[in-house]
């Protein structure tokens, strides 16, 4: 255990001292020492990397719509309404029909075109429903985030120079010697 501790520039008892840091001595010298007792907490994080997961990248509003929009459901209602959009767009411009007036049934008349709005209303309905819960969804990633960010900026006790000392744990570096708490 004692060539480890040595191999990674610390001491079992004082942790992390400033002169493994490489911290100015009292002369104002950099003395650092040598092999990895001379690296410095720069150096040690450059070797070791920080003490932190690297982030996640979250889902944009268009990948969370694109997602909402491979529902089972989704898919079926989309299909319905592209069939029923068609039909009905085939009924207010290929078919002319004409029927008697209301109000002079000797007359012919051309009935309204609405028969397309059952399949506008459709997709409207998948719109908004694609819409809201991507917004939820992607509302409710960024509180995750937002949340997992409060959780991960904690101190934690650890031995450096020698001295138990607070510091925030993603400013640790290794080989820095945690303290369990209580």
């Amino acid at each position: 255990m004692g060539k480890l501790l040595e191999g990674l520039g610390t001491d079992g008892q004082t942790g992390l001292s400033s002169h493994s840091l490489g911290a100015p001595s009292q002369d104002g010298e950099k003395s650092g020492g040598e092999g990895a007792f001379g690296v410095s907490l720069e150096e040690r994080k450059r070797i070791y990397g920080i003490n932190q997961m690297p982030a996640t990248k979250s889902k944009s509003l268009l990948q969370l719509m694109w997602l909402a929009l491979q529902d089972k459901v989704l898919v079926l209602l989309s299909i319905a309404a592209v069939v029923s959009l068609a039909l009905g767009l085939y009924q207010d411009i290929g078919v002319h029909e004409t029927i008697p007036c209301d109000y002079d049934p000797s007359q012919n008349c051309t009935p309204p075109k609405v028969d397309f709005v059952e399949g506008v209303a459709i997709i409207a309905a998948i719109l908004i429903v694609v819409l809201v819960g991507s917004l939820n969804d992607w509302q409710k990633e960024r509180q995750f985030r937002a949340l997992n960010d409060k959780k991960d900026d904690r101190t934690v006790k650890v031995i450096r120079f020698g001295k138990e000392a607070q510091i925030n744990i993603k400013v640790g570096v290794f080989p820095d010697f945690p303290r369990a708490s209580g």
